[in-house]
């Protein structure tokens, strides 16, 4: 990556619109998550439950 704001990466990719704000919005989430994973020791394991969880329910085990 180059510094591009993230999601500017999808806009060659020809998606729908609604698809592309769903992906954008798991992206930032994530972002966050990590973020705060980093900044927060007393967060990081909670934040590796929730990483965990949020793999598994996009592998459709939920």
């Amino acid at each position: 990556m180059n510094g591009t704001v993230i999601g500017e990466e999808f806009e060659l990719l020809n998606l729908p619109m609604q698809e592309k704000q769903l992906i954008e919005k798991v992206i930032d989430s994530l972002s966050r998550l990590t973020l705060d994973m980093v900044t927060d020791n007393n967060r990081y394991a909670i934040g590796l439950e929730r990483l965990e969880k949020a793999h598994r329910v996009l592998e459709g085990f939920l």
